[in-house]
């Protein structure tokens, strides 16, 4: 539960929680082939652009997921809803990069901060988070 969600298994969580729909096309990035264990639920995510790819042509599959992504890929699946009131989070100001994702997140209670009053953003998301996040995103 402890251990880091990479970015393979984000995609392959979401993929299974909307039923596992089949993608229109190969995932299109050049380290995930048509062989990719996870090649279905990437390419699926990465049409609806639940996730992106790097500036490389990559994907990075094994990269583990930060919280900000995390909540990224969440906001995405949700259809980037209407954000109706800004993060309380020290860390994760309006000129943030991933302010909305975060800021939906915690005002559906699916992210929660740090006792300190942050976010910590960047810090990884372990299985146990991810699992948590997951469950509450559909409550």
């Amino acid at each position: 539960p402890a251990r880091g969600v990479s970015r393979q298994g984000m995609a392959t969580f979401l993929h299974r929680l909307a039923g596992e729909p089949a993608a229109n096309d190969e995932p299109g990035f050049s380290d995930v082939g048509p062989d990719h264990a996870f090649s279905d639920a990437i390419a699926w995510a990465a049409e609806r652009g639940i996730v992106e790819g790097y500036s490389d042509g990559t994907f990075r599959p094994r990269q583990e997921v930060s919280r900000q992504a995390a909540a990224a890929f969440l906001y995405r699946y949700a259809g980037e809803p209407r954000v109706t009131a800004a993060t309380h989070f020290s860390d994760v100001g309006p000129d943030h990069a991933f302010s909305a994702p975060i800021s939906w997140a915690a005002e559906r209670s699916i992210v929660e901060g740090y006792s300190n009053g942050t976010f910590r953003p960047q810090r990884d998301v372990a299985r146990q988070a991810a699992a948590a996040f997951l469950h509450r995103s559909q409550h």
